[in-house]
């Protein structure tokens, strides 16, 4: 079964998210485990431990639901949720194995094994997959709007566009699910979530535009200052690929031109693969605050239609006017 089967067959619910019960589950994980621990793993308490451990991983699993808009009738259903929206696979594994072993004490009265117990008090307090937090819409918006608003490069998640890559395919995931569906309803729906996917890859584009100008800036002040940099920590890992390249790039530049000048020589002519175009910025990213009807902007391209919450990136003087008309925010 797959975890689009679950929502199908009613065990489990796409709900509004619900972060304040997803802090409520963990508190009640930490518990769970701490109650876990203090008991001593004698025979008779062997059963126990494990019941607290597994209802604390429960728990825990079911608040990273919640945090993405799911509620679980089933523990089973869990399972695939693991494997198939967060493509944790081996937690998926851990998960319907300590499921296992639960019902099996449960319900057939089986006994555990010492080892069996003293792995899952070691395994299960230290898994974690939401120590930085899973990716939703609004901590995309509010990674882009530091990002402007900010001189200096902000410091993000090391697994950043992972867990965006994830928020994004449980999104198309949705999509999937809702356009199988035959229902008065499923319009909507379908309109609201493609809203939802095509708005975060715009600010998804804008966020990685945003950071490639500063790190083309802060390429450049090294170069200049011979290798002296500021910011580097808040450099991801393909994003100091392309600093590295970029200050080479400068110093090569500055060792055949400039210093080659400052000597009374010709410059060297500097090699490099392709060549690019800085083009001066023409559009803005704007959300729409009400529905704005299809309309022909100077450049005899038609825009629109957009409905309230709409993002799009418009020529800067459609949006001069959008914002004069108070249709529209800059984001």
């Amino acid at each position: 079964m797959e975890f689009k089967n679950s929502i199908e067959q009613g065990y489990a619910k796409i709900v509004i998210k619900d972060n304040t019960r997803a802090k409520s589950l963990i508190k009640a994980a930490e518990n769970a485990i701490l109650s876990a621990k203090e008991l001593r793993v004698l025979e008779h308490n062997y059963v126990s431990i494990l019941r607290e451990l597994y209802e604390a991983l429960r728990q825990y699993c079911e608040a990273i639901g919640y945090m993405q808009g799911y509620k679980f009738e089933s523990h089973e259903s869990i399972t695939y949720f693991l494997k198939d929206i967060l493509k944790e696979n081996e937690l998926s594994i851990k998960f319907d194995r300590y499921r296992q072993l639960r019902n099996s004490t449960n319900y057939y009265g089986k006994s555990i094994a010492i080892e069996t117990v003293e792995k899952a008090l070691t395994e299960i307090p230290e898994i974690s997959i939401m120590e930085d937090g899973v990716i939703t819409f609004d901590n995309l918006y509010e990674t882009l709007r530091l990002e402007k608003y900010k001189t200096e490069l902000q410091k993000i998640d090391k697994s950043f566009y992972k867990k965006l890559l994830r928020y994004l395919e449980e999104k198309k995931a949705i999509l999937k699910s809702q356009e199988s569906k035959d229902s008065v309803f499923a319009n909507d729906s379908i309109s609201k979530t493609k809203r939802q996917l095509d708005n975060s890859k715009m600010l998804l584009k804008e966020l990685y535009e945003k950071r490639e100008t500063k790190i083309i800036d802060l390429a450049l002040s090294s170069s200049r200052a011979s290798g002296t940099v500021q910011d580097a920590d808040a450099l991801l890992e393909d994003e100091r690929e392309m600093y590295n390249a970029l200050v080479n790039l400068f110093n090569n530049y500055r060792k055949n031109v400039l210093y080659n000048l400052l000597d009374g020589k010709e410059p060297d002519k500097v090699i490099i693969k392709g060549e690019s175009k800085v083009e001066e910025k023409k559009n803005q990213t704007v959300r729409f605050v009400e529905p704005v009807p299809k309309f022909l902007g100077d450049d005899l391209n038609i825009y629109g239609p957009y409905e309230a919450e709409d993002m799009a990136n418009l020529p800067v003087k459609i949006v001069e006017i959008l914002v004069k008309n108070k249709r529209v925010e800059v984001i």
